[in-house]
């Protein structure tokens, strides 16, 4: 039987923010998780699925006030993880033995926005270097897998919270003249990408479970 668990990865996750962590952390949603990484595997044995070798770092599991699976800083840094990308693991049970797998599925010459209460933030900037002059970025692709122009536009600078020490570069993102910023809730991500060659602005599935019997 496998068991894949994927979810797409935030700045948060990826330590780019203040608290330096890197780690994914399990929705509350996704309750088959509790029997993915059970009591006997806290302390998850992850291979790397295409070197087959085992991921260096303490990889461990924590349920207190959220479900994370910690350690995985060298991981990211070695496969040069951006926001946007998706982790994928894998549990293999075969003849009641259990291995885990990791991997990393890049959303390359892609980019990643969150919804933010003045906008959306770009989190992915360094795929993105069309966006640094802040000009606007228009063109005829798709919205949600339907035929629509596309404007990527520049709002403004500033702090999300007073607290904050950056910056945030914050974005107007329409489809056909409409301004998206009413249609999604703080937090949604939204990733603009390459399908058979199309650009395309989709809403992402933060995260998935698949089950193989």
């Amino acid at each position: 039987m496998k068991q894949l668990f994927a979810k797409v990865l935030n700045n948060t996750e990826l330590g780019k923010k203040n608290t330096h962590e890197c780690y994914v952390h399990v929705s509350t949603n996704a309750s088959q998780m509790d029997t993915f990484f059970d009591a006997k595997n806290i302390n998850p044995h992850l291979i790397d699925k295409s070197t087959k070798k085992k991921v260096a770092g303490d990889i461990h599991i924590t349920k207190n006030r959220e479900f994370r699976i910690n350690g995985l800083g060298q991981y990211y840094a070695e496969k040069q993880v951006c926001a946007g990308d998706k982790i994928i693991f894998e549990k293999d049970v075969n003849k009641g033995n259990t291995q885990f797998f990791v991997s990393i599925q890049k959303e390359k010459d892609s980019m990643t926005f969150v919804k933010k209460s003045g906008g959306f933030e770009n989190l992915n900037p360094e795929r993105a270097p069309h966006l640094i002059s802040k000009r606007p970025y228009i063109f005829n692709g798709l919205y949600n897998y339907e035929n629509a122009e596309i404007e990527v536009l520049f709002k403004e600078a500033k702090k999300i919270r007073l607290d904050s020490p950056d910056i945030t570069n914050l974005f107007s993102l329409k489809a056909n003249s409409i301004d998206l910023a009413s249609t999604y809730k703080d937090k949604d991500i939204l990733i603009l990408k390459d399908i058979d060659g199309i650009k395309a602005l989709i809403k992402a599935q933060v995260w998935e479970w698949v089950e193989l019997l």
